[in-house]
């Protein structure tokens, strides 16, 4: 087992370590609302999960990706 600490100081310095979560229907669980302070129009999944799966092959195919996690 990986024990991992969080200990970056901001979300603009340099990161360690990023987790990846591919959206899925639990995303659309009344997290996302339109007048949240994080989405400014419907969440569309669909088109959520294209565009990580697309970061995704970008990361691979730059050998970004060093580990997976799977539960």
């Amino acid at each position: 087992m990986i024990n991992i600490t969080p200990s970056q100081p901001s979300e603009w310095g340099k990161a360690q370590v990023v987790a990846l979560y591919r959206p899925n229907i639990e995303t659309l669980f009344d997290i996302l609302k339109v007048n949240s302070a994080n989405f400014l129009y419907p969440f569309d999944l669909k088109k959520g999960q294209e565009k990580h799966n697309k970061f995704r092959e970008f990361l691979n195919k730059n050998n970004l990706m060093k580990s997976k996690l799977v539960n």
